[in-house]
């Protein structure tokens, strides 16, 4: 009797975001030939946005299953794409339903802790923002967070998940450095895909957030401005300048977090995660905690916000708003001077 030949694997990487997915991404996509020497196709993004990122499935990447299922040696593919985690109009857990009865479908989701994954997207949600002349539809972090729903999204959908496939199947981990091979997420990721890595290209990644102070100052410059090319160069002003002391959140707002989050994450974090992982990152409220109480304030001093005031009115030429007047005043001194 002839064996059943084994299925081909689809590693659906959706994120979440915030957990070094464009890093993972870059890597494999510069690796692709190592890859497929180890029998493993990389894709990369299979989303894209006809209203909303990660609302329609794009034709080409049924293209590239096909090739991929008429393939004599691939054994699998890794689709690597973040906007999958949104699951929009349940795209997501269709595309799976869809997807099973061909393939062994397996998914991979890195799990930040909540108020780091939040302080993070406020973060980097200021850069984009630096490209166009809109004001933020925030005016704070606490607005800001009100306005958000993707943990709950996350949530939701890996709970479906599980109806739709073998937990085991849902490779959940935390994304924390201590719980990597070397504190290093590719050795975790590359782990879970069986893949030897020892000959990968190496790459830097490029998508490192603002902290939060210098997230305040580049949102306090788009107050200022509305002009593109304006808030680009302060925005590269303001990141060069790193402080040496961690800013942080409020009591308050980080208890607004909590408030609004933490019995999802506790869900998650007893439904795929181990009791040690599950410690370490119980720890983080306590971490917050010794950040509220050691690290310095965010809220910008009428020094700082002079400081980015004369950044968005510096001329072509990099002379401050100030420097200007300044001039200005020892031209009109001189002048009088002479009368």
């Amino acid at each position: 009797m002839a064996k059943t030949p084994k299925r081909k694997t689809l590693y659906f990487h959706i994120g979440t975001h915030k957990t070094a997915t464009t890093y993972l991404q870059d890597l494999m996509d510069r690796n692709r030939e190592i890859l497929r020497e180890q029998k493993i196709g990389y894709y990369g993004k299979c989303t894209s946005a006809k209203e909303r990122r990660g609302d329609t499935i794009e034709q080409g990447f049924y293209e590239e299953l096909k090739a991929f299922e008429d393939s004599p040696t691939l054994k699998a593919l890794v689709i690597s794409d973040e906007d999958l985690s949104h699951n929009d109009n349940n795209i997501f857990c269709n595309l799976i339903c869809e997807l099973q009865s061909k393939f062994d479908v397996k998914v991979i989701c890195y799990l930040r802790e909540v108020v780091s994954y939040y302080v993070s997207f406020y973060c980097f949600a200021s850069i984009p923002l630096c490209s166009k002349e809109k004001a933020p539809p925030f005016r704070d972090f606490s607005e800001y967070l009100q306005l958000q729903k993707s943990y709950i999204s996350i949530y939701r959908l890996l709970v479906n998940l599980v109806r739709i496939i073998p937990i085991e199947n849902i490779i959940a981990r935390p994304f924390h450095k201590k719980l990597f091979r070397d504190q290093k997420i590719e050795n975790d990721f590359f782990d879970i895909l069986s893949v030897d890595a020892s000959s990968f290209e190496t790459i830097k990644n490029k998508n490192i957030s603002p902290t939060l102070k210098q997230a305040e100052k580049i949102y306090y410059a788009l107050s200022l401005t509305s002009d593109p090319e304006i808030r680009q160069r302060a925005k590269i002003e303001i990141l060069r300048d790193r402080e040496s002391v961690e800013s942080t959140l409020t009591k308050n707002e980080l208890n607004a977090i909590h408030e609004r989050y933490y019995d999802y994450e506790i869900k998650l974090h007893e439904l795929f995660f181990n009791e040690a992982q599950q410690r370490i990152l119980r720890r983080s409220y306590d971490a917050w905690n010794r950040k509220i109480n050691y690290g310095e304030s965010r809220i910008l001093s009428e020094k700082e916000k002079k400081c980015i005031f004369d950044i968005v009115h510096a001329d072509k030429k990099g002379v401050s708003f100030s420097m200007r007047l300044a001039r200005k005043l020892r031209g009109t001194i001189e002048v009088i001077k002479k009368i």
